[in-house]
């Protein structure tokens, strides 16, 4: 079995009954959705509506909960903590670590995928 970094894969099938077809499901649609929450979140950042990027934050923090992936869980929280302060500058930053986290995170869904 391969190991990731970004999530616990052997916790999460277990949370899933062993099924690996829900974990490739699962797969699939965190992999679909969450390309366009950040696309979002970036339109949010870049028009400075950071009361919206708080809320999208707070959900992505919730769905990375979910996956048991502590690495994105902790930066959604940070940019929610930036975004309430409404603070722009910590707010990108925030953001920046949450891509780097989701682009890994996407990675190791799509080699579930495959």
């Amino acid at each position: 079995m391969q190991s990731f970094t970004t999530f616990d894969m052997p916790r999460m099938l277990r949370e899933l009954g062993g099924d690996r077809a829900r974990l490739v499901a699962l797969a699939r649609s965190v992999g679909g959705e969450v390309p366009h929450h950040i696309l979002t979140m970036r339109e949010s950042l870049s028009a400075g509506r950071l009361d919206g990027l708080e809320f999208s934050a707070r959900y992505m923090g919730m769905l990375f909960d979910s996956l048991l992936a502590p690495g994105a869980s902790n930066a959604a929280k940070d940019l929610e903590d930036a975004s309430r302060r409404r603070n722009g500058g910590d707010s990108q930053f925030a953001f920046e670590s949450l891509e780097n986290e989701v682009g890994a995170l996407l990675g190791d869904l799509a080699e579930i995928r495959s």
